[in-house]
């Protein structure tokens, strides 16, 4: 019933011109709450541990979409998914959506660690609103989903056509970096970069 998404792996060793083959790291689990998909994947290492956030949807229309997140001492898995107290089982959202089920919801993590802090972005579609917003964590609990504390709209995407942000941080500019698509899938795409001194606000600052 409805579609299948999974997630795949592939290593290069020099500098992207070759590719290991894929392998495939997450799956769904079967009669939980991410049984329709796992994709949209962000990744971040803290201390032993790779935790890969993801989105899955609550029905085959590709809606209604939630956040999880899975972690693993290598790359390739095996991965255990966050079940709401720890790690391994059936998984539970560690954003859950809460609003207009017939939009697009909660989804597309990004992930970064900075001193300690984890900071969470994601995209929060809901009607009219297309943001992407901040949670943060304490990346030194081991069971950090527990520690998530929302902390408002990192950045508003006012032209609805603006796609999710991926954020890093950039040690030699002392700034948190997003980048997103607008325009996407047209002859007039472009990229769209957003910078920020804290993490919390971001102020669009160039595109190509």
């Amino acid at each position: 019933e409805g579609t299948l998404f999974t997630m795949y792996q592939s290593e290069s060793k020099d500098g992207g011109k070759t590719w290991t083959e894929e392998k495939c790291v997450l799956q769904p689990t079967p009669d939980s709450y991410d049984h329709y998909s796992c994709c949209d994947p962000g990744v971040v290492k803290i201390g032993d541990y790779y935790y890969l956030g993801y989105t899955s949807t609550t029905n085959a229309d590709g809606i209604d979409n939630n956040i999880f997140v899975a972690r693993s001492r290598r790359p390739e898995g095996p991965y255990e998914k966050w079940n709401g107290n720890g790690w391994g089982g059936k998984p539970a959202p560690v954003v859950e959506y809460t609003g207009n089920p017939e939009t697009y919801g909660a989804g597309e993590p990004s992930m970064v660690v900075l001193n300690d802090t984890l900071f969470l972005y994601y995209t929060w579609r809901d009607g009219d609103l297309n943001h992407t917003r901040l949670s943060v964590a304490d990346a030194s609990n081991e069971n950090w989903p527990q520690t998530l504390e929302y902390k408002g709209v990192a950045i508003d995407h006012i032209q609805g056509d603006t796609d999710s942000a991926d954020v890093k941080f950039v040690e030699d500019y002392g700034k948190f970096i997003a980048v997103s698509t607008a325009s996407r899938f047209t002859t007039d795409s472009y990229v769209k970069v957003y910078m920020s001194n804290d993490g919390v606000s971001f102020e669009e600052s160039y595109y190509l």
